[in-house]
């Protein structure tokens, strides 16, 4: 007999698996010489930019379906970051921390 509790019952013991089915990637962005955290960076998965960007102290948090990920950040005056092979795993998170070089800071090599 299926009634009001039995729907309640299957509501509760569905709900932890599929709370599951996804992880998180997860960091903060510095700055490499100051050391200090950018916020308002741009994240990118898979080359899909969003409207993901990092928090006031440089910190992000994504959702992702498990799997195998390629994390873009950009932000202004910056030299672009991608992390390759960030991998998602269902209740769990990645660590995605980087750190990005001031592009006023970056030094070039003409090789003759």
């Amino acid at each position: 007999m299926f009634n009001k509790y039995s729907a309640l019952a299957w509501l509760l013991l569905a709900a932890p698996l599929y709370a599951q089915t996804t992880g998180t990637a997860s960091g903060f962005i510095l700055d490499g010489q100051t050391g200090r955290p950018i916020p308002g960076v741009a994240i990118s998965i898979n080359g899909q930019t969003g409207k993901d960007v990092t928090d006031t102290d440089g910190k992000f948090r994504l959702t992702l379906s498990p799997g195998t990920y390629k994390i873009g950040l950009a932000a202004d005056n910056y030299a672009p970051v991608e992390m390759t092979d960030v991998i998602v795993k269902s209740g769990e998170d990645a660590e995605a921390s980087a750190v990005m070089s001031n592009k006023a800071t970056v030094t070039t090599v003409d090789v003759v």
